[in-house]
């Protein structure tokens, strides 16, 4: 409790709502829960963690060797520095667009502001998507390069080149749709 304040009896949540609202709040929670499952799955969490413990139980021990090169590997190709090379592109784009930017011209713009917006976007659906393929739990150098391929040709795909569609909800989804079936493929 904190100080200052009157002691009073502490209420259930929701408690002290209209009978009426409780059940339309309680009606649109069911509806949601009951439509999350046709839509696409961002994250299918649960189904794509235990067939990564699965797959990753039956390796076999690496000598020290190839535990050393994986690790280094693993060292040099870590998250943040693969979604960057997956989204190399766009950033050189937005150095150019700043190169070529002039005060003069452009005094009251904000300067190559879509293009940042683009890489920005790009990072986050990068991010998303190695965490939804588990690259951080992929077990040799051949997988984890073939994650970030994928990874990089499933975004070209939905959203083009220079990720001129990360903005559309609907190749949104298709790009997650992808990653999703695709995680089978790379995790058998």
């Amino acid at each position: 409790m904190w100080p200052f304040t009157k002691s009073e009896e502490v209420k259930p949540l929701g408690e002290d709502l209209p009978n009426d609202l409780k059940d339309f709040l309680i009606q649109k929670n069911n509806e949601t829960t009951q439509s999350s499952s046709s839509e696409p799955y961002k994250f299918e969490a649960s189904r794509n963690l235990n067939r990564v413990k699965e797959i990753l139980t039956k390796q076999p021990i690496r000598n020290q060797e190839d535990q050393y090169q994986f690790e280094k590997f693993k060292l040099s190709n870590q998250l943040q520095n693969s979604v960057a090379i997956n989204c190399s592109e766009l950033e050189y784009n937005l150095n150019l667009c700043f190169q070529n930017y002039s005060i003069i011209k452009d005094m009251f713009k904000y300067p190559c502001f879509n293009k940042q917006q683009d890489l920005k976007r790009c990072k986050n659906l990068q991010t998303d998507g190695f965490k939804l393929l588990h690259y951080q739990d992929c077990y040799n150098i051949q997988q984890c390069n073939a994650i970030k391929q994928f990874l990089d040709e499933m975004f070209v795909k939905n959203f083009g080149e220079l990720g001129e569609n990360t903005n559309d909800n609907e190749k949104v989804n298709q790009f997650y749709n992808d990653l999703n079936k695709g995680f089978d493929k790379i995790w058998r």
